[in-house]
């Protein structure tokens, strides 16, 4: 049953403020909507963050056109939500997460067939777990690669969104969020597999070449560094990051390819990683983070909440790198589209904080 236009933003505005204590987003990724009718739904507006909204910033859309009244535009991830409510009338609350390891398994760009043992009390995500093919934000064919798989998997309350993150739906506020907790919980343990992790100390056994234990050693960081970025880039935060998946990546010793497009987005086309501290300038060009091998990862920004949600994208690119690195034969987002994001990041929806 569909939502009063009150009730409908009000819960969206709740949803935002959970999404963001759960970590199943990061600063404004992501969007949630609620149906209000059989031809109307409400969404998050583009590219602001969640605690600053009130209910009228909650955007009223179209299904059928994507049309909307009003100054404050609509996520442009609004053609995703109609096609929920457009092929699953039953349906009237959408989640776009991107949840660390759901995003993760999406690289791998395949639908993944799910034992019934792997889920907590009902099945809510159904037998298979399918992945929509890769298409870039707000674009036509990222909605018809997602109507695909809606179609092709009807049982389905999950689709993956390859090198980008999740879609998850339900008949109500509850339902939705149970199948985002699901699907994490489902990911997490199909990620251990996949990588041969044990949880308890995320040591790689067997199948991938292992990496070595991080190094001991210290890695000093020029004390210009912050002087020459500010002049050169405006940056006035520095982070140095070393949560597990970064650090692991930073014992390859290799230049990092994006596997995720907000990755690309807010960190760089591709991650250098260095041994001097010499080449750290020239390895941010163009980049807000480079991998120090052995250590973690020097991540910059404009501002200090800038900073901390490179860090955060960072880590979860690292699990999507990882995970590529244990399977193996696991294609990257590939320049050209990283190029593209990057550049839209930068021009336009960075611009938008």
């Amino acid at each position: 049953m569909a939502y009063s236009l009150e009730k409908a933003r009000e819960l969206v505005l709740k949803a935002g403020l959970e999404l963001c204590e759960t970590g199943l987003v990061a600063r404004t990724w992501g969007n949630i909507s609620a149906r209000v009718s059989d031809t109307q739904y409400v969404i998050t507006p583009s590219g602001r963050a969640y605690d600053t909204l009130t209910p009228e910033d909650i955007v009223l859309v179209n299904i059928a056109d994507g049309s909307y009244e009003g100054d404050v535009k609509p996520s442009g991830e609004k053609g995703v939500h109609a096609a929920v409510y457009e092929l699953c009338p039953e349906m009237n609350f959408v989640i776009h997460t991107h949840q660390n390891y759901a995003s993760a398994l999406s690289v791998l760009g395949r639908e993944i067939a799910l034992d019934g043992q792997e889920q907590t009390g009902e099945c809510l995500l159904g037998n298979v777990l399918p992945c929509a093919d890769y298409g870039m934000y707000a674009t036509e064919e990222l909605v018809n690669n997602i109507k695909a798989q809606i179609t092709t998997h009807p049982e389905s309350k999950a689709v993956l969104m390859k090198y980008h993150g999740a879609l998850c739906f339900g008949k109500d506020y509850d339902e939705a969020f149970a199948v985002a907790y699901e699907l994490e919980k489902v990911s997490k343990d199909i990620f251990a597999k996949l990588c041969e992790v044990d949880n308890a100390d995320y040591v790689n056994h067997e199948g991938a070449e292992e990496i070595p234990s991080t190094s001991e050693g210290t890695f000093g960081i020029p004390s210009e560094l912050r002087q020459q970025l500010a002049s050169r880039d405006g940056i006035r935060s520095i982070l140095l990051a070393n949560t597990p998946y970064i650090v692991k990546m930073s014992n390859l010793g290799n230049t990092m390819e994006p596997y995720l497009d907000d990755a690309a987005q807010i960190a760089g086309v591709d991650v250098k990683c260095v041994e001097s501290a010499d080449d750290l300038l020239d390895a941010l060009t163009e980049r807000n983070a480079v991998l120090i091998k052995g250590i973690g990862a020097l991540c910059t920004g404009f501002d200090e909440s800038e900073v901390e949600a490179v860090a955060i994208v960072l880590e979860k690119a690292c699990m999507a790198a990882y995970l590529a690195h244990c399977v193996g034969n696991v294609p990257p987002l590939g320049k050209e589209s990283a190029k593209k994001d990057r550049e839209g990041y930068v021009n336009h929806y960075s611009k938008l904080k």
